[in-house]
């Protein structure tokens, strides 16, 4: 069978059709079952419950009979007997409609159509101009995949009670069974049109359309019709907070946040535990650029319930997406103490320990986590991000190659091309060449636009006087994501310049120059290529400049003193005769 792909949250072919006639909610939007929904022990047999049978039926003392022995049966934990009771009783007694939509319910539940199909079948003809009854026969038939004749008792059901709209979703699934979408849109656009003062019509009708759209553009509802459908169910029901949430949750859906914001504000005002909408709320607020207001939100709630720590996280993620980093910290660190058995505060905690330089702090965070969490790969990892920015690249090399061991295992989704791309550059940083550039190649066969690779792997062969074609090629591709990268413009000279291709060399380290002009790498490189041109006071000035910038430098000092030597030792210029 074909059925739609993003069904919403409500079904009315299942058990839940029963509560949009007798006006309570689904099951599925109320939470769980309750027992009294089922069949299960009566709190009593009153005379009040028993003398509702319908006295005119000639048969009422069988039907009386078999309602009574129903609820001993049911006194005794026998549910299937007193089914079966109570299916004589409705049988006998058309009148029993509370009982009828029980016994049906309860074989929905079960998933016995064909018996709920026979019961509602005789109501019909006890009771032919009674709109629930087709309405809910059209619905049983439905679920039994008897589709010719649901779509004859939801046509007969619509001429009964055409402002209801069980019946229009009957047609519409059977369409939809026909793998007929155009029709299907035809039944929703003839709902469209007629006048219902019924929320749940408009909810519904929005949803379907919204479905139907989803599954096809092709069938797609105009989204401001769709708008006003939750327009008019806000304005039909102002009063029931989980129809307002669903609204208002469409409106999140399609950018109309002030109106979701009135919305779930509204929701809250008549039932201040809706916790979802809460957080909802102020999530809305954060997308409307006020993080104030929603921080404001959430800190009130955890300061009634300090142990939510799902909250602190969300109140800690606000707080680091504002750079108000010392306060994301303590979110997450109150977090961490409502409930140590969570990894990822720990790890956001770390990346902002490494944001602000303080290491040895996020080497502590992680001491504590391995502890809680061993063999865990995600902590290796962190240990290597923060060895890397450390610059000990043993420990980052070692911890890295734990990480990748462990996630093979049980996570491989993190051997990414970010990984291998940190796991290369330690790997370069210490001498290992080769195992560097088969890491650096994962990265980048992971994903080819991963422009620091291509960039890195193309500058190391650069360094090394190898693959220089490759290497161009490399470096190339990084430009072309990144043009005004001064980092890869420097790649690309150095490049050159190893192809001896000094003048194309000079013009992209000048740029490069231009964009990044404290670096003392490109100045160093700029210093090279104009001593292969034969410039060596132009060299020497980029040299000193490059000596100036990183005073550490005992190389460049060397090679700043041969420099001088060479320019001392050239023979004077001869004047002209």
């Amino acid at each position: 069978m074909k059925t739609l792909a993003h069904r919403p949250l409500l079904r009315w072919a299942a058990a839940g059709v029963f509560c949009f006639f007798v006006g309570c909610r689904t099951p599925e939007a109320r939470g769980p079952e309750p027992a009294s929904t089922r069949l299960g022990p009566p709190e009593a047999a009153t005379a009040e419950q028993l003398g509702a049978l319908s006295k005119e039926s000639e048969d009422f003392s069988e039907a009386l009979a078999h309602y009574v022995t129903g609820l001993l049966h049911l006194s005794k934990g026998e549910a299937n007997e007193a089914l079966e009771e109570w299916r004589q009783v409705v049988a006998l007694d058309p009148g029993r409609s509370d009982l009828r939509e029980r016994v049906v319910q309860e074989y929905f539940r079960r998933g016995e159509f064909a018996q709920a199909v026979e019961i509602l079948r005789a109501a019909v003809q006890k009771l032919p101009e009674s709109a629930p009854e087709w309405m809910l026969l059209a619905v049983a038939l439905r679920a039994d995949k008897q589709w010719d004749a649901a779509t004859e008792a939801a046509a007969r059901a619509l001429r009964l009670a055409p402002d209801k709209f069980p019946p229009y979703e009957v047609l519409f699934d059977a369409e939809v069974e026909r793998n007929d979408l155009a029709g299907a849109k035809r039944v929703l656009d003839r709902a469209a049109k007629h006048p219902s003062n019924d929320y749940r019509y408009w909810i519904r009708l929005a949803e379907l359309c919204a479905a139907l759209g989803a599954r096809d553009p092709a069938f797609q509802t105009d989204p401001e019709q769709i708008m006003r459908f939750y327009d008019r169910t806000a304005e039909l029901q102002p009063s029931d907070p989980m129809t307002l949430a669903r609204v208002a949750d469409y409106y999140v859906a399609n950018q109309h946040t002030e109106k979701a914001i009135t919305l779930y504000q509204k929701v809250l005002d008549q039932d201040p535990g809706a916790d979802g909408v809460r957080l909802k709320l102020a999530l809305s607020f954060v997308a409307r650029g006020n993080k104030a207001g929603a921080i404001a939100i959430l800190e009130e709630w955890v300061k009634l319930e300090p142990l939510r720590w799902q909250i602190l996280n969300v109140i800690g993620e606000i707080y680091e997406d504002t750079r108000d980093f010392e306060n994301a910290l303590k979110n997450y660190r109150l977090s961490l103490q409502a409930n140590p058995n969570q990894l990822p505060p720990c790890l956001r905690s770390v990346l902002i320990l490494m944001r602000t330089h303080r290491l040895d702090e996020a080497l502590s965070l992680l001491d504590a986590a391995k502890d809680r969490f061993p063999e865990t790969p995600q902590i290796t990892y962190f240990y290597g991000l923060v060895y890397s920015d450390r610059k000990d690249f043993v420990n980052a090399a070692k911890f890295l190659e734990e990480t990748e061991r462990l996630a093979a295992v049980s996570t491989p989704g993190l051997l990414d091309a970010v990984f291998h791309f940190y796991y290369g550059a330690a790997l370069e940083r210490n001498g290992k060449y080769d195992l560097a550039v088969a890491q650096f190649r994962k990265a980048i066969e992971q994903n080819p636009d991963y422009a620091d690779a291509c960039n890195y792997l193309g500058y190391l062969f650069a360094e090394r006087g190898a693959n220089l074609e490759e290497a161009e090629q490399l470096v190339q591709r990084a430009l072309a994501l990144e043009p005004n990268n001064g980092a890869f413009l420097d790649s690309l000279g150095w490049v050159y310049y190893r192809q001896r291709r000094f003048p194309e060399a000079l013009a992209q380290l000048q740029r490069a120059a231009a964009l990044i002009a404290h670096d003392p790498v490109i100045h160093e490189h700029l210093g090279e290529v104009y001593r292969a041109l034969g410039a060596p006071a132009q060299a020497l000035l980029h040299f000193d400049k490059a000596a100036e910038l990183d005073p550490k430098n005992a190389e460049m000092a060397e090679k700043i003193e041969g420099l001088k030597r060479e320019i001392s030792a050239r023979p004077a210029p001869t004047a002209a005769p």
